[in-house]
């Protein structure tokens, strides 16, 4: 089967969206978490695609830019949730990884998993009507949290770093909070100057 063929067939079984929107506009924290995930999603690509050359081609602003942003849309997951003190766990899979010391690429990787995770408990609660559990997204916002603090160390930075510089971007961005016209038309060099400090 080709996928032009798989994809009206797959189209069958999807979700009538209109009584998922009615019912997510009811509930504003759960808005709040589809954006989180959309964001999470382009955000690890975007971190995939900035270390996925050469050591010596790397932009490590970007890479430190890309982590502030995947973090942000963690924090606004933890927002929507009501989580303000989120305890990183420390969980056996991860063991080997820290053993192995920290690598740019395993952190995509446990990065990815968190997302995956965190997604598929939207997806149930969003398009199932499922109560959303949010026990099993919590580590997985943790993880993240864990994973960009790893990743931080590797380009000679620490969370905190990554985080203060997410902030003066967006700082930049929006000096007044959150407007539709900033988001779209983005004064990038003034972001920049911003992220390098």
């Amino acid at each position: 089967m080709k996928p032009e063929t798989y994809i009206p067939a797959a189209m069958r079984v999807d979700a009538d969206y209109w009584p998922i929107v009615r019912r997510v506009s009811r509930v504003h924290p759960t808005l709040r978490l589809v954006h989180a995930q959309m964001g999470l999603a382009t955000e690890l690509g975007e971190y995939v695609e900035a270390i996925n050359r050469g050591a010596d081609q790397i932009d490590w602003a970007n890479v430190i830019e890309e982590l502030g942003d995947i973090c942000w849309y963690a924090a606004l997951a933890c927002h929507a949730l009501g989580i303000v003190d989120l305890a990183i766990p420390m969980t056996v899979s991860l063991l080997p990884l820290r053993l192995a010391g920290p690598s740019l690429h395993a952190m995509a990787g446990e990065m990815a998993v968190a997302i995956g995770a965190v997604a598929d408990a939207v997806k149930r609660h969003v398009i199932y009507g499922a109560d959303l559990d949010i026990a099993a997204i919590v580590p997985e916002l943790g993880k993240l949290f864990w994973a960009a603090e790893t990743a931080a160390r590797a380009c000679h930075a620490t969370l905190g770093d990554v985080l203060a510089r997410n902030l003066a971007k967006l700082r930049t961005r929006y000096p007044e909070g959150f407007a539709e016209d900033r988001a779209l038309a983005r004064d990038i060099p003034a972001e920049q100057a911003a992220l390098r400090g």
